[in-house]
């Protein structure tokens, strides 16, 4: 199951600097407690902002951070199993395996 992210002041910042959100739209967005919010309710992202931040390397800033977008929300994933990352390790060499690029 996965929880909404939270994100770090820097994150925030780097957001901020690197012009995430449509200026030609603009909004009041704060960071509370480590979640985006406006006028004190949760932010609901568009799907440009939310690939503006992974575009401009938001979340590579910590090392293993997953994160996901669902409906209008960052949410943090839940951490992969061993067993969930051996099957992803087959399958990956599977897809190479198989898969002819001409």
């Amino acid at each position: 199951m996965s929880t909404t992210a939270r994100l770090s002041l820097e994150e925030y910042e780097s957001m901020a600097e690197k012009g995430i959100f449509d200026p030609r739209q603009p909004r009041h967005i704060e960071l509370i407690r480590g979640e985006l919010r406006e006028f004190g309710q949760p932010v609901k992202l568009t799907l440009e902002e939310y690939e503006r931040m992974v575009a401009a390397g938001i979340f590579s800033r910590r090392e293993r951070r997953r994160v996901e977008f669902i409906r209008g929300e960052i949410r943090q994933m839940s951490p992969i199993g061993s067993r969930h990352e051996d099957v992803l390790d087959r399958l990956i060499k599977w897809s190479f395996a198989t898969i002819r690029v001409d």
